[in-house]
């Protein structure tokens, strides 16, 4: 449980989430044990803090849906309690959906929305990009575009079945950055390596192979366009083939990979310190 203080503090979608996550613990350790009040007892004032907190805030039909059963049926004396615990899942779980609900309304894209104070700082582009062949999860796409904005990316190449904009998925990942970062869909991968070559540049592949670099090993990132493959076979050979270098990032883990738009991120992380680093 977080004090009402911090709960205050965060948007309406991570409060939802919070409640949610609540609730679904409280459904968790009803299965779990057989007898209801020592769950019911520890989580119904945290519950009925977020929700009254919530409800004040954002006045909408289902957050006064989950309060009402939260209210009717886990809002009794625990201990005195007849119903066994498999009587409570329903109305927890009716709750538990209630709110997520919200979040697919028209009212709650808002949720969606990049801040306003999260532009104050100025938008700035360095000279590279990056190219995605065959990535396959529009989420992975919108998180790539997140990422790129964040890290001053110029443009993304998207290509083959890389899925592509206009995406409810993609823009609820992209989190507003589909406006701010600038994209092209290639239906060939190649033409989009030949695009960014004869713009003047280098094309590095990212992947784990043979005679592969550590990206900290990249001393110069400017004028570099990345290629990021596919989530489950990389980058094809194809593509491989038509790139200048291929690097790697350095894990120790029982994995030799992550997933692309964790990898994107990493990758773009340093470049950007680069880019930084090297300002007058």
């Amino acid at each position: 449980m977080i004090a009402r203080n911090k709960f205050v503090k965060l948007n309406i979608k991570q409060k939802i989430y919070k409640i949610a996550s609540v609730l679904r613990a409280m459904e968790k350790k009803l299965k779990a044990s057989a007898q209801s009040a020592p769950v019911t007892e520890k989580h119904l004032p945290e519950l009925s803090l977020y929700l009254e907190c919530l409800a004040l805030e954002y006045n909408h039909p289902k957050i006064a849906s989950a309060l009402d059963i939260v209210g009717k049926h886990l809002g009794y004396p625990a201990a005195h309690d007849p119903r066994a615990p498999s009587e409570l899942l329903k109305p927890l779980n009716f709750a538990f959906h209630e709110l997520l609900g919200l979040i697919g309304e028209e009212a709650g894209e808002k949720f969606y929305d990049v801040r306003v104070f999260d532009s104050q700082l100025g938008v700035r582009r360095f000279p590279l990009a990056a190219i995605l062949d065959n990535i396959r999860s529009p989420f992975n796409v919108g998180s790539i575009f997140r990422s790129a904005d964040a890290f001053g990316v110029t443009g993304l190449a998207l290509c083959g079945i890389t899925p592509y904009p206009p995406s409810v998925k993609i823009e609820r990942t992209a989190m507003g950055t589909l406006e701010t970062v600038d994209w092209k869909y290639y239906r060939e991968t190649g033409e989009a390596v030949a695009d960014f070559r004869a713009r003047g540049y280098r094309i590095i592949a990212l992947e784990t192979v043979a005679g592969a670099v550590t990206v900290k090993s990249i001393v110069d990132f400017r004028n570099v366009c990345f290629v990021f493959g596919n989530e489950e076979f990389g980058i094809t050979d194809d593509t491989l083939k038509l790139c200048d270098s291929v690097a790697m990032i350095p894990l120790v883990g029982m994995k030799n990979s992550i997933n692309v738009a964790n990898s994107f991120a990493a990758v773009m992380y340093e470049a950007c310190n680069f880019f930084l680093d090297t300002e007058e």
